[in-house]
């Protein structure tokens, strides 16, 4: 039996999902259209998109990935979470310190890693087990 607050942290990793995969389908597209268009290539090649995505995104992960781990426990499903947002945050504010062709490579790295943490968080989660037996799996 689901309590609100399981519906809550199912919504936020479902919204966290949705924006990561936004974000990642955004950088993936980009580079077509800027070859296609180069007009709207520099209009969806802002870095204000970029700090936008990572202004939301990274917070709504924070949200969704914590309350998780503490249901399930699981170190893992928190790293790569957490490793996505650190990624996504590192392409959209890394200018000074990575070369911009990797900027983008990190994008799509922590969007994707994104993306996979938010369904792993939400499949550990969602099930239904007591937390002694979530607590034994810590990997």
């Amino acid at each position: 039996m689901k309590t609100n607050s399981q519906d809550v942290r199912i919504m936020w990793d479902k919204i966290g999902a949705g924006l990561s995969g936004l974000c990642l389908i955004h950088c993936l597209i980009m580079p077509v259209f800027a070859a296609a268009m180069p007009w709207l290539g520099m209009l969806i090649e802002d870095e204000r998109i970029h700090l936008g995505f990572a202004a939301v995104t990274v917070p709504v992960a924070i949200i969704a990935f914590i309350p998780g781990f503490l249901k399930h426990h699981r170190r893992s499903v928190l790293a790569v979470g957490m490793a996505g947002a650190a990624l996504l945050l590192l392409g959209a504010l890394g200018h000074e310190f990575v070369p911009h062709q990797l900027e983008h490579w990190f994008t799509v790295l922590g969007g994707m890693l994104l993306v996979s943490g938010h369904y792993l968080n939400f499949r550990f989660g969602s099930k239904c087990c007591s937390q002694e037996l979530c607590g034994k799996h810590n990997g």
